[in-house]
């Protein structure tokens, strides 16, 4: 299409239909759900016809049905007729068709009956039915189906109905006939539109103007042009001149357009077609375009220059380049692709504006060829720190492609000025020129300072396994702590990506004869990073060697190994260490693998973690193992945690663990979850450690939750906090609300008043975010006296559940002192009361 279609019609077609009419039209036009729904309602339809006849009754017949058809009444009649409709053989259909029109000319069919005919024709009329749609055009209610019933049938005898109606009807109903006209291209009705596009009514007019637009050719198109439309529907007129001119495949209407219009968006429809059709005098029209004051027509200019315009037209106007304005010449930097443009984008490298170098580099990168290497090395080199103008060098380096790009970029890399060296390396690796690597392995050799850095750079992203033992030999040569460096970060990438990890480990390991204690140690680093059995093999044996530095790398590879294998060596390390830093190391390595990370079975996790737990001598490990004991679901974690209830420096943590695992255990092991979490009561005197016992105890199944049921204020007098919302935020059942007040606070207030007193059994609260902006330490009162008292509040995900004793109240408040983050923003208060007995 060469014009815009957003300046299509507005008030005619479906546009028009308004309410009078909706109730036709959306019998017609069905969504997925609908369709689903009415394809089994059909088959019940016919099945509940059937049934009526199996039981002697006499059948009824849905035509007659229909005659009594109103949309507020079941549909059974008629979706059977369109059931019959949508299975019909063309001969069948005239059949049906006939019945159809019997009920558009009964007096005694409803209107909406009528409406429902016209909808089934759209499907299964012919000529036969022209007769009856065509009064229908002049009816208010039924006009608009009519027409869509008649637009689809072919046959010049719909379009002299049509035009017969045209010159009966008015306003809105003769706007939708020349509508229908226009959609049928009835160019027989081109005489009895022209006057039409000139009429006073606007709406008659613009209808008139689409239809000549549709209906096109010669004669349209010079009536469009000689239409008296007033100013309000000039875009209009220009649109359908538009119209008519793609069914002409001349450049002349488009020309025509051009001229009269002083729309940039209608100019930009009127310029596609001169470019494709008048490629003669095409780029004078586009560089006039391409200084025009309107950014759309410049923009639309650039775009039919680089896509339509041609060899000839494309280097005509970048003959001119540099005469546009800056961002025009932008534009077509930007949209360039032909490498024959090549020398106009060279030279728009050398503009005096920055913008346009910019893009005159950029497009390098998609018309360049291998001459235009050295160019994008010099500016990324040069321009570099000071504009863009070096990334976008770099960029179009990366991207440029053709005959003899990679060999130019390599021979770059070989020899030349120091940063364009370096400016190539980079590029190499980018590129993915994997044929570069022996190169880059004589530069990480033999080259110094940051251009050795590069090589190894890039050498990490394109060396393959098969280069491994080259690589290790640099690694072992290496003369210096920063090349050391960098060859280990490069074995490290190649190993990573390596498919066979065992024969990678086998590679590396040959460094492990090096002399140097600094070599042997950067080899160890990367053996830890590739997970394989030979290098667990090296890093056990290394675990034990004299030199200090050698074992602590051996033990923290062990460490952090990603499967269970070394923890056995770990906690043998641990026992034998003199060294407390590795014996600590070690220990909590093993504690790690034993943990979720190790994905070792309950029992395995429950042996390893006894033994840790004899070894551990610190808190801090006593913590890791409790820590993980908590995520072994096993009868014997909970004894083994138990052990440390009675510890003050260890009881939180220790109640977490029994409680966690008795959560875990609780529907295979009822009893001893229960138990379990009695003996945390019983033991423990820490508040944090007796509230996630009494949490635990709780069923909230057996609760209801009234909180919603109250009234929330805060008589604390401080402001609201953030997006919080007001204070019925925090218990009106929706987690996306919440209350929350001014933050940093010693005091702060948050109560629920019920209209009668309650039985509180529990309370529970949804923090904003876990352990992060949420109440730690508060007061429970109940009738403004002190109930419970909550410090260092533990949640579980975020969610804090406390027992009450039962308690009877009107008013429950939080008195909170403390709290995570800045302030105690609470999402959702639950209170909860014992459900009543059945």
């Amino acid at each position: 299409m060469v014009h815009d279609s957003s300046v299509a019609p507005r008030r005619m077609g479906v546009q028009r239909e308004t309410a009078r009419s909706r109730g036709a039209r959306g019998l017609g036009e069905e969504t997925n759900m609908t369709r689903g729904f009415r394809h089994f309602a059909w088959i019940h339809a016919i099945a509940a016809l059937a049934a009526s006849a199996a039981l002697g009754q006499q059948a009824v017949d849905p035509y007659q049905e229909a005659f009594r058809y109103t949309f507020d009444k079941p549909r059974t009649a008629v979706m059977a007729i369109e059931a019959e409709i949508r299975s019909a053989k063309p001969e069948q259909l005239r059949v049906i068709e006939a019945k159809l029109v019997r009920i558009l000319t009964s007096p005694d069919a409803t209107t909406d009956a009528k409406a429902w005919a016209c909808r089934q024709l759209r499907q299964a009329g012919s000529e036969q039915s022209v007769d009856a749609l065509a009064p229908l055009l002049a009816d208010k209610d039924l006009a608009t189906v009519a027409r869509l019933a008649l637009q689809g049938i072919p046959g010049p005898k719909v379009d002299a109905a049509l035009r017969e109606a045209a010159g009966k009807v008015q306003g809105d109903l003769l706007a939708g006939v020349l509508q229908t006209i226009g959609v049928r291209g009835d160019r027989q009705a081109v005489s009895l539109l022209v006057p039409l596009a000139s009429d006073k009514d606007p709406g008659v007019a613009e209808a008139a103007l689409f239809a000549l637009g549709h209906i096109g050719g010669p004669e349209a198109f010079a009536a469009l042009r000689d239409a008296k439309a007033p100013d309000t529907l000039l875009r209009y007129r220009h649109h359908a001149m538009l119209l008519c001119a793609e069914r002409m495949k001349d450049a002349a209407p488009y020309r025509t357009v051009f001229e009269q219009s002083k729309d940039p968006v209608i100019r930009a429809g009127a310029l596609r077609g001169i470019v494709l059709y008048d490629k003669a005098n095409a780029a004078k029209d586009l560089a006039d375009c391409l200084r025009s004051d309107h950014g759309e027509l410049r923009a639309a200019a650039a775009k039919f220059l680089c896509e339509l315009g041609g060899g000839e037209v494309l280097g005509k106007v970048l003959a001119e380049l540099a005469s546009f304005p800056a961002d025009s010449q932008t534009l077509i930097l930007g949209l360039l692709a032909d490498r024959a443009t090549l020398p106009a984008v060279l030279a728009a490298t050398k503009s005096p504006d920055s913008a346009v170098r910019a893009a005159a580099v950029k497009a390098l990168g998609r018309v360049g060829d291998a001459s235009c290497v050295p160019l994008l090395l010099s500016l990324a080199v040069a321009e570099q720190g000071r504009s863009d103008l070096a990334s976008e060098a770099q960029a179009s380096l990366h991207a440029l492609r053709g005959p003899g790009v990679g060999e130019a970029v390599v021979a770059a890399a070989r020899e030349g000025k120091a940063e364009e060296r370096r400016a190539a390396v980079r590029a190499l690796a980018a590129r993915g020129q994997a044929e570069a690597v022996p190169l880059l392995l004589d530069m990480a050799q033999a080259s110094e300072g940051q251009l050795r850095g590069d090589a190894f750079q890039a050498l990490g992203t394109l060396a393959e396994a098969k280069d491994l033992p080259t690589l290790v030999e640099l690694l072992v040569r290496a003369k210096d702590s920063q090349t050391l460096a960098l060859a280990e970060r490069a074995v490290a990438a190649v190993c990573a990506r390596a498919g066979d990890k065992n024969a990678a480990a086998q590679a590396v390991a040959a460094a492990l004869a090096a002399p140097t204690v600094d070599v042997r140690r950067a080899a160890m680093n990367v053996l830890a990073g590739v997970p394989s059995l030979r290098s667990l093999e090296v890093l056990r044996a290394a675990a034990h060697e004299a030199d200090e530095t050698i074992r602590d790398t051996a033990v923290r590879g062990l460490a952090a190994w990603p499967d269970a294998s070394p923890a056995p060596d770990l906690l043998a390390l641990a026992r034998s260490e003199k060294a407390p830093k590795r014996r600590i190391l070690a220990l909590q390595g093993a504690i790690r693998l034993a943990g979720p990370a190790g994905k070792l079975p309950a029992e395995a996790s429950l042996k390893l973690l006894a033994e840790a737990m004899d070894l551990a001598q610190r808190t801090e490990e006593k913590k890791l193992a409790l820590a993980a004991l908590g995520e072994v679901a096993h009868r014997g974690a909970i004894d083994l945690a138990a052990r440390c209830l009675a510890d003050p420096a260890l009881e939180v943590e220790a109640a977490t663990a029994v409680v966690k695992i008795a959560k875990a255990l609780r529907t295979t092991q009822p009893d001893a979850a229960a138990a379990a979490i009695q003996k945390v009561l019983d033991v423990c005197k820490a508040p944090a450690a007796r509230q996630l016992a009494e949490s635990a105890m709780i069923v909230l199944g057996d609760l209801v939750n009234i909180a919603p049921q109250g009234t929330a204020s805060s008589p604390d007098g401080l402001d609201k906090d953030g997006a919080a919302g007001d204070d019925q935020a925090g218990i009106d059942g929706d987690p996306a609300t919440y209350w929350d007040e001014k933050d940093g606070q010693p005091l702060y207030r948050f109560v629920v008043t019920f209209k009668q007193p309650e039985r509180i059994a529990a309370i529970s609260i949804l923090g904003h975010q876990h352990h992060s902006y949420a109440p730690k330490d508060f007061e429970i009162l109940c009738d403004g006296k002190p109930v419970k008292k909550v410090e260092n509040a533990q949640y579980d995900d975020n969610f804090l559940l406390l027992r009450l004793e039962g308690i009877v109240c009107t008013t429950l408040e939080l008195k909170i002192t403390g709290y995570y983050g800045q302030s105690p923003a609470i999402r959702e208060l639950g209170i909860y009361r014992a459900k009543a007995a059945k």
